[in-house]
């Protein structure tokens, strides 16, 4: 039998607590029409061994993770670390119990594309230009056997090239924590692929590395010309 298949009294503040995580998540991904399912889940699997809260999200990640428009990363962004653990053993618990089965969720370059690009506040030209090579690298497959994150860092300094708001390859390497080598080779095949014509010589855009509490934090100004001198731009052209 399932560790949390033995139903148990719900209590009203449990119910309120799980209903606002539902509304909270479902909500966000478009999915609020499985409000009520997610509420006959909870109910009929509620244990006495577990909050609501940690049923609740195990819920939330059962509907999502079913759902083929789910992010890859929905695990980490709905669930602390410090109960993940726990949620994750009452989703699988659930999800055998349903007979249901998770959807593959599709890591596509637009996703590290977006998500970097805000962290890093870029320009709004700089964000459309990179979702048209996003949209056009993968309607032409040009992905396709390469690691997403390798192909969005490209995606990203191609996008900044052309816009005239050049940044170093070294710091798109550090954005996305991958090798200069990966984003040189990729933005390569990507300008073949796309027919990209960009200007190599145009200026830097003000970057810099600095330590603050023992952690290395990347500064960029896009209204400021010129670079720090510690890292050298090895890019070669197409």
């Amino acid at each position: 039998m399932s560790e949390i298949s033995q139903p148990c009294h719900l209590s009203q503040d449990a119910l309120k607590t799980s209903e606002g995580l539902f509304k909270e998540h479902l909500s966000k991904y478009g999915l609020l029409s499985k409000m009520d399912y997610a509420k006959d889940l909870l109910i009929k699997h509620h244990h006495k061994g577990y909050s609501a809260e940690m049923e609740s999200l195990a819920i939330i990640l059962l509907i999502l993770k079913t759902d083929s428009s789910c992010p890859p990363t929905i695990e980490n962004e709905i669930i602390p670390y410090d109960i993940r653990t726990r949620v994750r053993r009452i989703f699988k618990s659930i999800m055998i119990t349903e007979n249901k089965k998770t959807q593959k969720c599709e890591i596509r370059p637009t996703i590290y594309v977006r998500e970097a690009l805000n962290r890093i506040n870029a320009p709004d030209i700089v964000k459309a230009q990179a979702e048209e090579y996003s949209i056009n690298t993968v309607k032409l497959g040009l992905h396709n056997g390469k690691k997403p994150v390798s192909i969005a860092a490209a995606i990203v300094y191609l996008a900044h090239l052309k816009t005239n708001y050049r940044l170093q390859m070294g710091v798109i390497a550090h954005v996305f924590n991958v090798s200069e080598v990966a984003v040189r080779e990729n933005a390569r095949e990507i300008m073949r692929g796309l027919g990209i014509k960009v200007d190599p010589a145009s200026s830097f855009i003000f970057n810099d590395f600095q330590q603050k509490d023992g952690k290395t934090i990347l500064i960029i100004d896009y209204g400021r010309k010129g670079t720090s001198q510690r890292l050298n731009d090895n890019w070669g052209g197409p």
